[in-house]
């Protein structure tokens, strides 16, 4: 009986040690914002993306402390009370030392953040350098957005398109100034936990249209996150990501049948001279939404070479063959029915929907999830 009870007060002691060990930080944010008209509402939350703090702002001042039980990057959204309904959301290092911020009127830029911690210190100094990179797209993205907005409904078919065509250039521009930011930041800081939270944090678009720079900057580290199961992953996804990527040949195959039951034939592109493989689901209404574009394109480009081959990622055959029917879509249909188990998520390396790849006949992959704005740019180009 004694030692049961020794046994019982001893794993009570361990008990309230381990809780007495997880140590309750206070945090806390001062400082103004410029909007002040703008009534904004800030939240934080954790890696998890679950709000830990939400506090209303008024007269262009900033106070807000709460408890942290642990440190670490958090997010900050800001929410603005405008027509658009303006949300910007950046990383912060939440610990538990006092923080100052100081929100321009610009409300996509960066705050700048007065800290002692070092990790935060090289978040400024990375969004620093990103601002220097964005500024000149930034400024062609805003005149191209204004002239959008003013001239785009009476503008000709020719002079729309060199307008959308503008607008896409100065985002690919914006996409451009993160990745050479990165690496800049990455020369100078090559040990900073900053880094690798960036590259983990990059957009899949990002990483796609920079695969082999990606790798350079993760064997580039110098830190002891080559030891994280995390680190490998990426490096694992990028290494599998390069066998499909932009200007490599991959043969064109299809996994799963047809509506009538057949296999997928290569045959079906002799004489075509570029193929687009649309990723879809039936349930997924922007994969649905994209097909009137598809169809314009289609009609317009088939007769000079233009194939689409369309890969369902359906599981239920009745919903996926509605789908076409309801689309009105005339076009090779395929499916293994396997949905997010499909072989052909696998094969084109696909990790989200709607998705596309653009390739010749010869199986050159031309572009990746190409934006419909610049689809009908690339086929005026390849075959008128």
């Amino acid at each position: 009986m004694n030692k049961l009870l020794t046994f019982f007060i001893a794993n009570v002691f361990l008990l309230f040690s381990m809780i007495s060990c997880t140590r309750v930080q206070k945090y806390s944010f001062t400082g103004d914002y410029s909007a002040s008209q703008l009534k904004p509402t800030i939240l934080i939350s954790n890696s998890s993306d679950s709000t830990i703090k939400s506090e209303n702002l008024i007269g262009g001042k900033i106070m807000i402390d709460g408890n942290l039980i642990k440190e670490g990057f958090y997010q900050i959204t800001m929410h603005y009370d405008d027509a658009e309904k303006t949300k910007f959301k950046f990383p912060i290092w939440l610990s538990g030392e006092e923080l100052e911020f100081h929100f321009s009127d610009k409300l996509e830029e960066y705050p700048i953040i007065k800290s002692q911690n070092i990790i935060q210190t090289d978040l400024n100094k990375y969004y620093s350098i990103l601002k220097d990179e964005s500024k000149e797209a930034n400024i062609k993205l805003e005149s191209a957005l204004l002239r959008a907005k003013k001239f785009s409904e009476i503008l000709r078919d020719d002079a729309h398109n060199q307008l959308y065509y503008d607008i896409d250039t100065a985002r690919e521009k914006l996409e451009n100034a993160q990745f050479i930011s990165l690496e800049k930041f990455s020369k100078s800081k090559p040990s900073s936990q900053v880094l690798f939270f960036l590259i983990q944090n990059s957009s899949q678009d990002q990483i796609n249209k920079h695969l082999e720079s990606f790798l350079v900057l993760l064997k580039s580290i110098v830190t002891d996150f080559k030891d994280n199961i995390d680190y490998d992953d990426l490096v694992n996804s990028i290494i599998q990501k390069l066998r499909v990527s932009v200007g490599k040949k991959i043969a064109i195959k299809v996994f799963g049948n047809d509506v009538n039951g057949n296999a997928f034939n290569a045959k079906i592109l002799n004489n075509k001279k570029i193929i687009l493989i649309e990723f879809w689901k039936a349930s997924n209404d922007i994969s649905r939404n994209n097909r009137k574009d598809y169809k314009v394109l289609y009609k317009k480009y088939a007769s000079k070479g233009f194939e689409i081959i369309g890969v369902s990622l359906d599981k239920k055959e009745d919903w996926w063959k509605t789908a076409i029917k309801q689309d009105e879509v005339n076009w090779p249909q395929f499916s293994d029915l396997k949905g997010s188990s499909s072989g052909n998520l696998t094969y084109y390396n696909i990790d989200v929907i709607p998705n596309n790849i653009l390739l010749s006949a010869d199986g050159e992959i031309l572009d990746i999830n190409t934006p419909l704005v610049t689809l009908g740019l690339d086929l005026v180009r390849y075959l008128d």
